[in-house]
């Protein structure tokens, strides 16, 4: 008889994780972002149609910007064309709860690699921010070294947040583009942007806070194909017209 066996579980990434390289604060909002996603991926029962649940993404965001801005970014996405949330009042057709690899599998733009992990990373014994954004390119070379620094991407999200109007069209520009979960990846960059921040931190902290975005697009690129992101970067980059 042949054995099923489930997916992964997306916090398996984590094994080999470079602590000494982040701020233990970075690290722990990681982790808690790691175990969030993990845990809203829903699936319908009656069509197998993948969903995300609306609270959980709340509870993931509100750790980074607060329950008002969490709020209003859900919000946003839960107005776009084809928005695939199981609402927080369930309402229609029961939902399986599914880990975020198992969600991935009924994503047509997702891409995952369930067998990376961060201790694959080839990293000097004295890594500086720019081997940090090496390794994490050789890894997923789909992904662009510029989109690894963190000067570009955490700062342009910052912008967005203060300007609904333009994080709307590009929000909407992804769905035309390529569907409504690429919208969702946009609004996922949330929490690690706010996490990069260097004024969050002091002292040492402060100089190695920059390497927290590389590191977590190595999580996203596993959880969801570095592909993706680099398309979902390059839009949200982008100038609006």
């Amino acid at each position: 008889m042949e054995v099923m066996t489930r997916p992964a579980r997306l916090n398996a990434v984590f094994d080999g994780f470079p602590v000494e390289l982040v701020p233990g604060r970075a690290f722990e909002l990681l982790s808690r972002f790691c175990l969030d996603m993990d845990a809203m991926g829903r699936l319908d029962a009656e069509t197998g149609d993948p969903l995300i649940d609306e609270q959980t993404l709340v509870v993931m965001l509100r750790e980074f910007v607060g329950q008002p801005e969490a709020e209003r970014l859900v919000g946003m996405l839960g107005a776009l064309p084809g928005s695939s949330f199981r609402p927080a009042q369930q309402l229609g057709p029961p939902t399986v709860e599914v880990s975020w690899f198992e969600l991935s599998e009924h994503v047509v733009i997702f891409d995952t690699s369930p067998e990376a992990a961060f201790g694959q990373l080839q990293l000097p014994a004295r890594p500086r921010s720019k081997d940090v954004v090496a390794a994490v390119n050789r890894r997923f070379p789909s992904l662009e070294e510029e989109l690894l620094t963190p000067q570009l991407l955490p700062a342009r999200v910052a912008e967005l947040l203060a300007d609904e109007a333009q994080l709307d069209a590009i929000l909407r520009t992804l769905v035309r583009q390529l569907g409504w979960w690429a919208a969702l990846v946009a609004v996922m960059f949330v929490g690690p942007a706010a996490v990069t921040r260097a004024e969050r931190f002091k002292g040492k902290e402060r100089g190695v806070a920059g390497n927290t975005w590389p590191l977590a697009m190595y999580l996203l690129a596993a959880g969801i194909g570095g592909w993706t992101l680099t398309v979902v970067s390059n839009c949200v980059l982008a100038p609006v017209d």
